[in-house]
């Protein structure tokens, strides 16, 4: 593999590696067959902290475990 850094690709090339950041895949055709596909690497999601929510007051209803009245029909 050949691994070269963002500032070292061509300025032309920029837009398509945009394109390529936000989704796009990009084709390269030799004489109308495509020869090469850029795609953005996925990155991974960072992992969730526990705890991480601490500064959001959650407060859940006294009754929000208890079966809605919508569904009455269905619990019979």
């Amino acid at each position: 593999m050949v691994a070269i850094q963002l500032k070292d690709v061509p300025i032309q090339f920029q837009p398509f590696i945009e394109a390529a950041l936000i989704g796009e895949e990009i084709v390269i055709t030799h004489s109308g067959k495509p020869i090469i596909k850029w795609v953005a690497i996925e990155q991974p999601k960072p992992r969730r902290q526990p705890g991480s929510a601490k500064q959001f007051n959650i407060q859940l209803a006294d009754d929000f475990d208890e079966p809605l009245a919508d569904f009455a029909e269905y619990m019979a």
